[in-house]
């Protein structure tokens, strides 16, 4: 336990990870045994260390580049989130490429350190405002949103993604008319 917080843990806190594959599984290996430990204390202090390194292997689901995340910022590589996300910049799958990020016993330690297989909902004080061709650029999707658009939709000027506008840009695509309960005074 304390040897991989001292050991491996520090290689993925630097500004710049250069890791080869071979010792990228190595390290999740006995990350994985670490967290198999029968201690509730040694398994939560591992899994706050862990929520605080970016260990985990992250694909962009908009334009596939590889990234290093910490496990609280990225999505479980299941085919609902896939299918989803998919050409949508800025959201992070886990790169399911790797045999070491697949199984159950890896998604149990990547949820128990932030990872999620479900949709994130953050509740938000702001009033939303209905789609229409002021809150998105013509239907680029959420990587055209414009800032002035996201704060009025009850999202931060830096938030990743803008569902509303990825929510919009799937039903444009999907076939057949956006459905009226939705559409609300989208044409008006």
């Amino acid at each position: 336990m304390d040897d991989v917080i001292r050991n491996v843990l520090p290689k993925y806190r630097q500004s710049l990870i250069s890791i080869t594959d071979a010792e990228y599984e190595t390290d999740v290996g006995r990350i994985q045994r670490a967290f198999s430990t029968d201690s509730k204390v040694q398994r939560e202090k591992l899994v706050a260390a862990l929520r605080e390194t970016a260990f985990v292997r992250a694909v962009d689901a908009g334009d596939g580049s590889k990234w290093h995340s910490n496990p609280g910022n990225v999505y479980l590589a299941t085919d609902r989130m896939k299918e989803s996300f998919a050409g949508i910049n800025q959201v992070f799958l886990v790169d399911d490429s790797y045999k070491c990020l697949r199984g159950e016993d890896v998604r149990e330690l990547l949820e128990a350190c932030g990872a999620t297989r479900h949709l994130q909902t953050v509740q938000s004080l702001r009033p939303l405002v209905m789609f229409n061709s002021e809150n998105c650029d013509s239907g680029q999707g959420a990587s055209a949103c414009h800032g002035q658009s996201r704060s009025r939709i009850g999202h931060s000027e830096d938030s990743i993604v803008c569902f509303t506008c990825v929510i919009f840009s799937k039903l444009r695509t999907a076939p057949g008319p956006i459905p009226e309960t939705i559409k609300g005074d989208q044409d008006s």
